[in-house]
């Protein structure tokens, strides 16, 4: 029986101290791909890995190694957690990403952690994030721990730079400390099409375990939609955490016309999530719009027009997390009856019968012997 090839790929640290992380992702051909992730307040860099290998993991798995070999310092959860979300992403697509073991140079728990520390929010300026801030904040989500500073990462999506400065002044307004950091995920591909920018976030969170002991960011599905089919693929914001830093996900369970309602008292967060939701994918415009509609709510200065009738016609049902949304902005329409209601409505009925004549055919194809089993 043949033994698999060796393919261990190499995480080099060229810069962790003041004002950002420089690492390079060295491949067994000699490839190397560089990663940076830079901070404006210039403290310096933990001198824990965590973060960084929690960035680069995903192109290790998807270049196939067998281990990252990590030149660096880690927590012995992150070893683990780490280890585990690969495994997980191997199950889902084998053909797709390797479970890629995780070879620190060194581990090291004793990092001086303070679990009495604040918690840090990551804040994108959509309408999901600006949520997850205003319910920790304001107290809305039970047992919340003290908020005291904001993270605004750019880098990840197109002219997601823009405004920082007054994003600076509204959040210091409200007494919390604003760090911007900056990535080259973009550029230079860092953000895997199947995984996402989570690992590039939790990256972003872990370069200020020194100062908080926990980070908060937005869950990026909601709940509803890892029960339809096909599902978005696993969600493991857990595993990105560290032995003395805590990652969590936030929301994914209140629909956006209770998150636009919830929000709706700062106005510069409302006028925000309308200004990053303009330069998103069509299908998020139109929820966003259906959104505000469904609440009852008349848009900011800055936010467009009332959706017309038939934009409700439009929305892709393909995608399980447009589905399970729609579906919620239809739970809680505030006056129906009215012409977006009836289009939206018509929309599910025929999205849900699809649904049904496609489970239908594979059940019988699988009774059948000529697909699949039946559901999977």
């Amino acid at each position: 029986m043949a033994m698999p090839l060796d393919r261990t790929g190499h995480l080099e640290i060229a810069r962790a101290g003041e004002g950002g992380w420089d690492a390079r992702l060295i491949l067994p051909d000699r490839r190397r791909h560089g990663f940076e992730l830079n901070w404006d307040d210039g403290h310096s860099a933990p001198d824990l890995a965590d973060g960084l290998v929690a960035a680069v993991l995903p192109r290790a798995m998807r270049h196939r190694l067998t281990a990252l070999q990590v030149h660096g310092r880690m927590t012995r959860g992150a070893v683990w957690r780490l280890t585990e979300f690969a495994r997980v992403w191997n199950s889902w697509l084998p053909n797709t990403w390797a479970a890629t073991e995780i070879l620190p140079d060194e581990i090291g728990d004793n990092s001086g952690s303070n679990p009495a520390a604040p918690a840090l929010v990551a804040w994108s300026g959509g309408l999901a994030s600006a949520h997850t801030l205003v319910r920790l904040i304001d107290g809305l989500a039970p047992g919340a721990p003290v908020v005291a500073g904001v993270i605004r990462l750019t880098g990840l999506r197109a002219r997601d730079d823009r405004g920082i400065e007054q994003a600076r002044r509204a959040v210091q307004s409200m007494g919390l400390a604003f760090h911007v950091v900056s990535t080259n995920a973009l550029t230079n591909g860092w953000v895997d099409g199947g995984i996402g920018r989570l690992p590039i976030v939790a990256a972003a969170l872990h370069a200020f375990c020194d100062r908080y002991s926990c980070g908060f960011h937005a869950r990026s599905t909601p709940f509803q939609a890892h029960r339809l089919y096909p599902r978005p693929g696993p969600a493991l914001p857990d595993l990105f955490s560290s032995s003395h830093f805590a990652v969590r996900a936030d929301g994914g369970f209140v629909s956006m016309p209770r998150q636009l309602s919830d929000v709706w008292r700062c106005p510069f967060l409302v006028d925000e999530a309308w200004q990053v939701m303009a330069a998103r994918p069509h299908a998020d415009r139109l929820l966003m719009l259906l959104a505000n509609r469904a609440a009852g709510l008349r848009p900011r200065t800055t936010g467009p027009a009332q959706p017309g009738p038939w934009c409700a016609l439009r929305l892709p049902m393909r995608d399980p997390a447009v589905a399970a949304e729609s579906e919620a902005i239809f739970l809680n329409w505030r006056t129906k009856r009215r012409w977006t209601w009836v289009c939206l409505a018509a929309r599910l009925s025929l999205h849900r019968f699809a649904v049904m004549a496609r489970d239908h055919a594979r059940w019988l194809l699988a009774m059948a012997r000529l697909g699949k089993v039946y559901p999977r």
